[in-house]
């Protein structure tokens, strides 16, 4: 279960680093971040949340409804998540 937990992790990562190459921020621009996940992909970040802000230099990360158009969707293998990047 730890294993699958860091995986998502890992994954979710890989998707945001993408994502903000994408949205043209810079390498060392904080963000904040809004994910919307279902209870497997929730419990994952939050057992991950240091690693993940860590990884993709959020200064916040907090739970709520995606409203932001144009957010990251990412297929995990457990569903769709949503994802907004907020420059901070």
């Amino acid at each position: 279960e730890e294993l699958k937990s860091e995986g998502i992790a890992r994954e979710l990562v890989n998707r945001i680093q993408n994502y903000r190459k994408e949205s043209g921020l810079e390498i060392m621009d904080k963000i904040q971040l809004v994910v919307e996940a279902n209870e497997v992909v929730k419990a994952a970040v939050e057992a991950n949340k240091d690693y993940i802000c860590n990884e993709v230099l959020a200064n916040s990360l907090i739970f709520g409804t995606v409203t932001k158009e144009g957010n990251l969707v990412a297929d995990l293998e457990e569903g769709d998540t949503l994802i907004e990047l907020i420059k901070a």
